[in-house]
């Protein structure tokens, strides 16, 4: 049996795509921890792993261009699965303020006048609520992008070699 498969078997550093914590369940107490905090993927040093694609082997062995593609290709791919992850989870929550607000207004619809306007009244907060998540949600994934880009920039670049030590020395290039 597969424990933690929906954490890819790493329960401390993935997130559950279901959105299990019971705060995503919770109108605005979601949003507001949503807006709080950056998912994983957020800062350029979350990727930093990948740039053991460029060490000194890899860029002698492979070539500094192919090394280098390999590595911005393998931070490319965890930008998308880090964005999934988290989309997951939000739009988990954006839904669930959806639903409710539906059934509020169907709550609306068939009540009497002061339990109408109630009814109308959470349906049009819920509303909100899923739309502010959702703005914060896009915010997110942009700033994870730019955080991976960033991350190519940092890590994905071989050092320049030289042909022998002599020539390290005086500097000039084989």
């Amino acid at each position: 049996m597969a424990f933690y498969q929906f954490t890819d078997g790493n329960p401390c550093v993935r997130v559950d795509p279901l959105g299990a914590e019971w705060y995503d369940w919770v109108p605005f107490l979601g949003t507001k921890i949503n807006y709080d905090n950056d998912p994983h993927g957020s800062e350029d040093w979350h990727y930093g792993l990948a740039g053991y694609l460029t060490n000194d082997d890899n860029c002698r062995k492979l070539g500094s261009a192919v090394a280098e593609a390999a590595c911005a290709s393998k931070i490319e791919s965890m930008i998308i699965k880090n964005a999934s992850d988290y989309l997951g989870v939000a739009l988990g929550r954006s839904g669930t303020d959806l639903l409710a607000a539906a059934t509020a207004a169907i709550v609306a619809k068939n009540a009497q006048s002061t339990a109408a306007k109630v009814a109308t009244g959470v349906g049009v907060l819920l509303a909100g609520d899923a739309a502010v998540n959702a703005g914060i949600s896009v915010a997110k994934v942009v700033k994870m992008n730019s955080a991976g880009k960033a991350a190519i920039k940092r890590y994905c670049k071989c050092k320049k070699f030289y042909a022998c030590a002599e020539d390290k020395i005086s500097g000039s290039l084989a």
